[in-house]
């Protein structure tokens, strides 16, 4: 299954059900798809690079988490003035 095209005849790719069976939460399935889907070919998946990815996506959201509880914070500063 490593780095082989998706191929529901030869049951090859990682289905629903295997997606449900591994417990990662639909939203991280859900954001893995989105970045990888295929616009003109083809795709295929490596468990390294879906787990890469959402490590880069996580830290991507804590970032704008923070960004925008200083920028939250910023804008009550400034409405005191």
């Amino acid at each position: 299954m490593y780095c082989s095209k998706f191929s529901k005849s030869r049951n090859q790719g990682v289905f629903g059900d295997d997606a449900a069976k591994t417990n990662i939460p639909a939203e991280v399935w859900r954001y893995y798809l989105l970045i990888n889907r295929p616009e003109n070919s083809d795709t295929t998946f490596d468990w390294q690079d879906f787990q890469n990815k959402n490590n880069n996506g996580d830290w991507v959201v804590k970032r704008i988490g923070f960004s925008l509880f200083h920028l939250r914070f910023l804008f009550l500063l400034l409405q005191s003035c």
